[in-house]
């Protein structure tokens, strides 16, 4: 997700339409999780860098609850 979270932000300041940013294993993405990506940015035109920062902010969120991370919340805070 970091690789298109950063790949994403570089598009969104790229000068010209025919500048393309190659990101890391996309295909590791199940269809749903790239569906809303694609629904997010093109039908509700929601900036894709804070759909991706919110979808990683749930995922360590949700892995810190059930156990998964098991890291003190001020130090979590701060990644």
């Amino acid at each position: 997700l970091m690789s298109l979270c950063h790949g994403s932000a570089l598009e969104e300041i790229k000068d010209n339409a025919v500048d393309t940013f190659e990101v890391l294993d996309v295909a590791g993405l199940d269809q749903q999780t790239l569906m809303h990506l694609d629904h997010c940015k093109h039908c509700l035109d929601f900036n894709r860098v804070e759909v991706l920062l919110h979808m990683i902010q749930v995922l360590i969120t949700h892995n810190l609850d059930i156990g998964v991370l098991q890291v003190a919340p001020p130090i979590l805070s701060r990644v």
